[in-house]
């Protein structure tokens, strides 16, 4: 594929994404502000750095400046590699994200799973779990939205089956939302 026809593909599965979805995630996070509420999130390879990176855009990003007092709480679970590997070798890879909510989440919280597929079975578990505890989910996902994308509150679908292409317009759409949450943010000043 040459670049124009890459830029052009990566455009028409902008335009079919629901912006309806992405205002409700914004909401969904702002609410999460506003109520001092965790925002976690999980993802598996290239998902797992579209998490970390959502995560930190979430907490620093959308700062007006060092000062502020009030600010995203929010935790990157695929950061915690000594539990992971734990986990993962004593109990199985698909409890590493499950675990870790059991252990910070409460109810009110938000999980947020970003998976190309939406099938991934420690995303699924989490996903799960947070669901029967009372926190809002939010499935960022490509392909056909996969288990988490039926399962979620909001399912933020990028409807694409190249892994490439969904994982770049993951963070296309993350990097947007954060801009206009730091809008939101600075206006209540």
């Amino acid at each position: 594929m040459q670049f124009g026809e890459y830029i052009n593909t990566s455009s028409n599965i902008l335009d079919k994404i629901e912006k309806q979805t992405i205002d409700n995630v914004i909401d969904v996070l702002y609410k999460a502000y506003r109520d001092s509420k965790m925002v976690f999130f999980a993802g598996n390879g290239g998902s797992a750095a579209a998490a970390s990176h959502f995560c930190e855009d979430l907490s620093k990003g959308t700062q007006p400046d060092l000062k502020a007092t009030k600010r995203f709480r929010a935790l990157s679970l695929v950061d915690n590699v000594p539990y992971i590997t734990a986990m993962s070798n004593d109990e199985g890879y698909e409890h590493i994200f499950e675990q870790q909510l059991v252990c910070y989440a409460q109810p009110g919280d938000i999980l947020v799973c970003i998976s190309g597929s939406g099938n991934s079975q420690n995303v699924v578990q989490a996903m799960e779990w947070a669901k029967n505890h009372d926190l809002t989910t939010i499935a960022i996902s490509g392909y056909d939205g996969g288990k988490i994308g039926a399962i979620a509150d909001v399912n933020l679908h990028v409807p694409s089956f190249d892994m490439g292409l969904v994982e770049a317009l993951h963070m296309v759409v993350s990097h947007y939302i954060t801009d206009r949450l730091k809008e939101k943010i600075l206006k209540e000043g």
